[in-house]
């Protein structure tokens, strides 16, 4: 229905918000693909030039990044 638009759309003005608080550019670019763009972990891994575990790392970190200064 069209509520559900509207949910999903505020999620991503919250990310948006979110990820300017982000400092890494890498850390920023890969939370843009996966949430704002909707990337698979494998696509991600593939455009960004990082092995799948690494990516999967490098999205912990950006996470801790985020609720640290969301927290404050």
């Amino acid at each position: 229905g069209h509520g559900e638009k509207d949910m999903d759309s505020s999620i991503k003005e919250d990310i948006e918000k979110a990820l300017h608080t982000v400092e890494d550019d890498t850390l920023r670019v890969l939370l843009r693909y996966r949430y704002i763009n909707g990337f698979t972990w494998e696509k991600i891994s593939v455009m960004m030039g990082y092995g799948y575990r690494n990516i999967t790392r490098l999205h912990g970190k950006a996470l801790i990044q985020i609720k640290i200064h969301n927290m404050s």
